[in-house]
């Protein structure tokens, strides 16, 4: 495989990782993020509004997440409507 084509697949698998977050760590962003258990079940997905990322309650510390959609900090509530209008 020449130079240019390890470049490209070295780079497509690149894009395909993702930051990884464990047990305690602040949760800087809520939203949805996927869950990696310790064998225990499958990886899922579930919503994280909480300030720092749970330990799981079968594999403990062994659990990680990973970011799929993360929220706004903030929602504006400056699209409210004017009653008068």
């Amino acid at each position: 495989m020449d130079t240019a084509s390890l470049a490209m697949v070295y780079a497509v698998n690149s894009m395909e990782i993702k930051e990884r977050h464990r047990p305690g760590e602040p949760v800087t962003h809520p939203g949805i993020y996927r869950v990696h258990h310790a064998n225990h079940r499958p990886s899922h997905k579930s919503l994280v509004t909480t300030s720092v990322f749970p330990a799981c309650e079968v594999c403990g510390s062994a659990v990680s997440y990973g970011d799929e959609l993360a929220m706004p900090a903030k929602v504006s509530r400056s699209t409210k409507r004017d009653p008068k209008r």
